[in-house]
C-alpha cells in the first residue's frame, strides 16, 4: 500500500523488519520483491535474517534464505549466526543454519569456527548432524 520498505521508524526498523518480527511472511514476501531487500540493515547493522532468527521465526528466515540472504553473514561482533546459535546453545536454530547451508569452518574475531564451538561444547546431535551434511558416507568397498 505504498509503505517506503527502507525508511526508519522511532525505533530504528523498517517497516519490512518488523513484519519479520511478527512473522507477517506475506508482507515480508511483498518487501523482497524489491532488490537488495534480503540484505537490508537495520540501524544496528542487523538485517532481516539476522531478525528472524533472533526472534525464532524460522519459516520467515527460510523465505529470506530463498529470496537471497545471506546465512553466512559475518556480524559487527566477528560471529556468523551459527556462531550464536552454537555460543547459546540453540540447537533449533543451529539445526535450521546447518539444514539452510551455513558454512560452519568461518573463522570469527577469536578465529574459532562455528564447528570448533560445537565441538568444544560437546554437542554431539549438532556435530553429527554437520559430519552428515558434510561428510558423506564412503562408498562400500567393491568385492
Amino acid at each position: 500500500r505504498g509503505a517506503a520498505p527502507t525508511i526508519f521508524n522511532l525505533v530504528h526498523m523498517t517497516p519490512l523488519h518488523l513484519a519479520v518480527i511478527v512473522g507477517r511472511d506475506e508482507v515480508v514476501a511483498q518487501f523482497l520483491h524489491r532488490p537488495g531487500m534480503p540484505e537490508l540493515g537495520d540501524e544496528s547493522d542487523l538485517t532481516p535474517l539476522d531478525l528472524a532468527m533472533k526472534v525464532g521465526k524460522y519459516e520467515t528466515a527460510q523465505l529470506l534464505i530463498d529470496a537471497g540472504a545471506d546465512v553466512n553473514r559475518v556480524l559487527a561482533d566477528g560471529d556468523t549466526l551459527t556462531h550464536k546459535a552454537s555460543l547459546s546453545r540453540d540447537y533449533k536454530a543451529a539445526r535450521f543454519l546447518i539444514r539452510s547451508g551455513a558454512d560452519m569452518n568461518i573463522p570469527n574475531a577469536d578465529q574459532a569456527t562455528a564447528l570448533d564451538l560445537i565441538e568444544q561444547k560437546e554437542l554431539a546431535g549438532l556435530l553429527e548432524m554437520v559430519e552428515a551434511r558434510d561428510r558423506p558416507a564412503a562408498p562400500a568397498d567393491a568385492e
